[in-house]
Parts: structure tokens; C-alpha cells; sequence
């Protein structure tokens, strides 16, 4: 639509409007019928093309045709990686658009995507500015807002992506990851391994009636920063190997993500003297690489087994993820939570006979891609 002048213009298209003064000799603008005309036509087509009925009863369809939103939102076609779109009236080139919300009709693989709207050239599809969509960022149904800045189309909204970059990963065996080429920072839960209680042997109490608990492996929980597209290695903290008749508990191993976190093991169940097995102390501070962005969890430590004639809990520490084993008769509980520690041996019949005791739980590295 263009500009109207008064009929009485004086050869001045771009002319303004004046009231009438007979009083002062000033004649008032004469309007031809376009300038009535056209606005109201481009307010109804407004209005129309927000979905909405012209009304004489409504004075407020031009506030909800612009509060709706509706000309920029359209019905995608085409295939997942190559979506299309139509718009009424079609736009002459892109610098037209600025910003639409497309509901594709189905969802995107990974790796180039285009959009073509009205026949135009295929603009590529961008994330965090130059990387190709992950496989799910585009799903069929669900309304995606493209902000277009003349040669390409950037993914604004990422709130309905559910492709596996947003899912939590459990690790619990040791080997690497690759980062997406798209992320900055990866959200850890890393646990080292829970040790293993000590077992026991005797038929006094002078001797080792009752071992003690394995202590837990420390747990590191934060955000940490990377490198998109880099190999980060994951070692996953073994759990304390258990042992047979009067001797202490091992160590459970440290978990590591790549050299940005380390995640201490637990202590093994002590034996400090044939009568003497206080519990393995949990993993702590010795030992560990904590980020910025993370806290160290320290490991629970296992219960004591045996204060000369007292026989003891035994228990297994608990770490981040749960309770430990408890201690057992001929032999004591492995850990059932990652990281936890082993449950002691006891005998309360003095038999003589070698008992073993349970061993520690392995770690684990939990982890969620962030961007």
C-alpha cells in the first residue's frame, strides 16, 4: 500500500491532509476514495489472515490479529532434513521474513537441512550458529521457530528437542565418548569404585571374629565445560576385589572424566590387630580432581567389625546412589549401590573356619551433553 494525497494536492503526491478554515480562506483537503479504501482493505486483510472473521461488533480483531502471531505461523511440508513452507500472500525473496513457526511434518536426521518457503532458494538450517541440526531437533507435530537473517534459518527454540543429546547417559564400564560438535559443557555425576569389607577367620576372641566394612567411592556432581567434538575417556572406578579369612578389605578404584574429574575410591575394611577392624574410611578430598562447577561428595564409611571381644555392624558404607552391603554370616554382603562399600564378614560361633567378606560396588559416570 502506498500513500494517498487529497484530490487537492497541487501536484504534491506526498502532500498532508488540512482541516478547512472558510474564515482564514483555507480550503480543506478534498480525499479521493483510495485512502479510504486501502487502509481499511489492508486491516481486514489483517485480520482475515490471523483466522479471523471480520466483525462490526468486534473493535478489537486488529489487537488479537497482532497478539496471535498467526502470520508467521504455517503447516511445514516436505521431507524431515528438507522442509518446505507456504505462505498467503507469497513472500518476493527472504528479505521479507524475519522469523516463522513451522510445525513440520516430520522429523530430521542428522546432519544439512534446508527450508524453502514459497519456491524460494533452500535456505540451510543452523544451530548455535553454524552447525548442522542434530537428528530430533525438527519433530513432526511440534512447532518450531526459525529466525531467518537472509541465507540461512537458525533454530531459536530448543525446547521441544529430545534427541539423544538431551538424554542422561549411564556409563559403568570403562572406554571414551565423543562430545557433539555442537556442545559446551557436559552436567557429571562421577562415583568411584566402593571397597570391600575384610573377612575373618578365628575361634577366640582374641582373634578375628568380625571384619569390618568397605568404605564407599566419593561422588564429583556439577557442570564442566568442554570441547565440542573432542574424545573425553571415561574410566569407571572398580569395586573393591573381596577377601577370605582374617585379613582387611581392598580399595575400590577412582573414576575418572578424561582429566577433568577424578572421583576417589573407597577404603578397604581395616585390620589393625587380630581383635581390632575398624571400617574403611570413604573417599574424600586425597586423590580428587573437582571442576570449578562441581562439589566432591565424600563417600560413607564402612561400619567397624570388632573391638576385642564386641562383635560390630560391619556394614558397608553408603555412597551418593545408596546403602552399602551389610555384613554377613559366612559372608558378608556385596555393596548394592554404585560406589558402595562391601559388607564385613562375622562369626559368632567361633568355628575357625575362613569366611569372606562382600565386595565393593563398581563406580559410575552419569552425564548429560549441555549447549
Amino acid at each position: 500500500m502506498k500513500y494517498v494525497s487529497p484530490y487537492n494536492d497541487g501536484g504534491d503526491a506526498n502532500a498532508g491532509y488540512v482541516d478547512g478554515n472558510p474564515s482564514a480562506g483555507v480550503k480543506g483537503s478534498i480525499p479521493r476514495a483510495a485512502a479510504i479504501e486501502h487502509p481499511l482493505r489492508e486491516l481486514v486483510n489483517l485480520i482475515t489472515g490471523s483466522g479471523q472473521a471480520p466483525s462490526a461488533s468486534d473493535l478489537t480483531q486488529l489487537l488479537r490479529a497482532v497478539r496471535s502471531q498467526a502470520l508467521s505461523y504455517v503447516a511445514g511440508g516436505g521431507a524431515g532434513n528438507a522442509l518446505t513452507a507456504t505462505l498467503t500472500p507469497a513472500p518476493a525473496s527472504y528479505a521479507e521474513l524475519r522469523e516463522l513457526t513451522i510445525i513440520p511434518a516430520a522429523s530430521n536426521s542428522a546432519g544439512a537441512a534446508t527450508l524453502a518457503v514459497n519456491g524460494l532458494a533452500a535456505l540451510p538450517l543452523k544451530w548455535r550458529g553454524s552447525a548442522n541440526l542434530p537428528a530430533g531437533m525438527l519433530l513432526a507435530g511440534v512447532p518450531a521457530r526459525i529466525v531467518i537473517d537472509g541465507t540461512s534459518g537458525h533454530i531459536a527454540d530448543q525446547g521441544s528437542f529430545s534427541g539423544a543429546l538431551n538424554l542422561p547417559q549411564f556409563v559403568t564400564v570403562t572406554g571414551s565418548v565423543v562430545a557433539p560438535s555442537y556442545a559446551t559443557g557436559v552436567d557429571l555425576v562421577l562415583t568411584g569404585g566402593g571397597a570391600s569389607g575384610g573377612g575373618c577367620q578365628g575361634t577366640t576372641s582374641a582373634m578375628t571374629l568380625g571384619g569390618a566394612g568397605g568404605g564407599a567411592g566419593a561422588s564429583i556432581i556439577g557442570h564442566i565445560d568442554i570441547v565440542g567434538g573432542a574424545t573425553y575417556s571415561i574410566t569407571i572406578g572398580a569395586g573393591g576385589v573381596a577377601v577370605s579369612g582374617a585379613n582387611p578389605g581392598n580399595g575400590g578404584g577412582s573414576s575418572s572424566f578424561g582429566t577433568l574429574a577424578v572421583a576417589p575410591g573407597g577404603g578397604g575394611g581395616l585390620r589393625t590387630a587380630p581383635a581390632s577392624t575398624a571400617g574403611g574410611s570413604g573417599g574424600g578430598s586425597s586423590g580428587a580432581t573437582v571442576p570449578a562447577q562441581c562439589v566432591l561428595i565424600p563417600g560413607g564409611w564402612g561400619g567397624d567389625g570388632q573391638c576385642a571381644a564386641q562383635l560390630l555392624s560391619g556394614y558397608g558404607g553408603p555412597s551418593w546412589w545408596g546403602g552399602g552391603g551389610r555384613a554377613g554370616s559366612p559372608a558378608g554382603i556385596v555393596g548394592s549401590a554404585w560406589g558402595s562399600g562391601g559388607g564385613g564378614a562375622y562369626d559368632p560361633s567361633n568355628t575357625g573356619s575362613s569366611y569372606a567378606s562382600g565386595a565393593g560396588k563398581q563406580g559410575i559416570c552419569m552425564y548429560q551433553w549441555t549447549w
